[in-house]
């Protein structure tokens, strides 16, 4: 059961940075219509990076003030793996909400006081600064100055974020 959840919860990791390329093969193909600069999808990256901040930050608060059934049930709109995969979390539903009950969760402040805290989420934020700013960049690059089609281009930016995965998991 833990290993299908696990493989479940590894294709859903790759799927999240792989719609990432999207933006830079397909602004080339935009801006022009758009009337706008190409350095404007930066600010469109930058939107939509701070979008998952805020949604990550929040979490915990809707969580706790939902449920975690609601909350999934929410999320579950857009992955529809999830949808199939809901009895696997529902086993083990009752267990969590027992333990959930006896452990208070941190809350952010208390987190970023935590011992070297501070130091990860710097690191973090300049890893994911620049793998968003290579992926953009790439795939821009290779429309506007190698003449490559916006789809060819938008699949040799997943390559680059599906090589970072692997990557991350030798």
């Amino acid at each position: 059961m833990y290993s299908i959840l696990l493989a479940i919860i590894y294709l859903a990791f790759i799927s999240l940075g792989l719609p990432d390329s999207i933006l830079g093969a397909a602004w080339p193909s935009m801006q022009p219509q758009l009337g706008v600069p190409v350095s404007y999808a930066g600010g469109i990256s930058v939107i939509i990076a701070g979008g998952t901040i805020i949604s990550s930050l929040f979490s915990n608060y809707f969580i706790h003030k939902l449920g975690t059934g609601k909350v999934t049930a929410i999320s579950v709109l857009m992955p529809a793996v999830l949808i199939f995969t809901l009895p696997l979390w529902r086993e083990k539903s009752d267990r969590a909400e027992k333990e959930e009950e006896k452990q208070k969760p941190l809350s952010l402040p208390e987190v970023i006081r935590l011992p070297g805290a501070k130091n990860v989420l710097v690191g973090f934020f300049c890893y994911c600064s620049l793998e968003a700013t290579a992926g953009l960049w790439a795939s821009s690059y290779m429309v506007l100055n190698r003449g490559i089609s916006a789809e060819t281009a938008a699949k040799c930016a997943s390559l680059f974020i599906l090589n970072n995965t692997r990557s991350m998991n030798p």
